[in-house]
């Protein structure tokens, strides 16, 4: 335990950023990681939070996606898609509702014409 907090506190920011980069760019999963530099997966995800661009975290999130849809069969593909339509169609017909209700209870037009005059 005590080595692990020494080598912990023995990394200075660049390097702590640097191996976040590793994991984030799938160059280095985060076990290997907490295993390759005998961290926490506290410490981990402490430094992850601190030095990750919200830009990284997405990208991040987006190559998980994609490697989730590969492992997928087309039966479960299918499911997926399904699932995700449903959830599409409720929310539109809710954004509908809303501005039907905030139209008719205080008069304002949400939906409007933003296009050219012609």
């Amino acid at each position: 335990m005590k080595n692990e907090n020494r080598l912990t506190r023995a990394l200075n920011d660049a390097e702590r950023c640097s191996i976040v980069c590793e994991v984030l760019s799938g160059k280095l999963s985060r076990a290997g990681a907490i295993k390759k530099y005998r961290i926490s997966e506290v410490t981990l995800y402490r430094w992850i939070r601190k030095f990750a661009s919200p830009s990284l975290l997405e990208m991040e999130k987006q190559q998980n996606q994609e490697i989730q849809k590969k492992k997928e069969t087309p039966q479960a593909e299918l499911a997926r898609l399904r699932e995700e339509l449903r959830v599409t169609k409720a929310k539109a017909a809710l954004y509908e509702e809303v501005v039907s209700l905030a139209s008719e209870q205080y008069g304002i037009e949400l939906l409007k014409n933003f296009g050219p005059k012609q």
